[in-house]
């Protein structure tokens, strides 16, 4: 996209405070709506009132059960009203040809 947007899945190993947005930051790729880190007006991030981060998956093991668990929720409307308004200019592909997110139904 022209404004150089790019939705990304992160794995967190750890539970490090803005684990996230500190490493995105560092490499240059500053989360969507990040003031502190991103240094960017959330109303120049396509009118969002937040940072552009959801957690719309969650895998754990039980506490007890030791059975694995996995959660997944929706964008929500703001973010995804986001990503429909950058979609026209998406490739919707990674670089190898792959859907940009099939997981998040994108």
């Amino acid at each position: 996209h022209d404004d150089g947007f790019c939705l990304v899945e992160c794995k967190l190993y750890t539970g490090r405070t803005h684990q996230i947005r500190v490493h995105m930051a560092y490499i240059g790729h500053p989360c969507v709506g990040d003031q502190v880190y991103g240094k960017r007006s959330v109303k120049a991030d396509h009118g969002l009132t937040r940072q552009f981060l959801h957690a719309y998956r969650i895998e754990m093991h039980h506490p007890i059960t030791g059975e694995p668990i996995s959660l997944r929720d929706p964008l929500p409307d703001d973010l995804l009203r986001v990503v429909r308004e950058i979609e026209p200019d998406s490739m919707g592909r990674t670089p190898a040809g792959d859907e940009a997110s099939p997981d998040m139904g994108l």
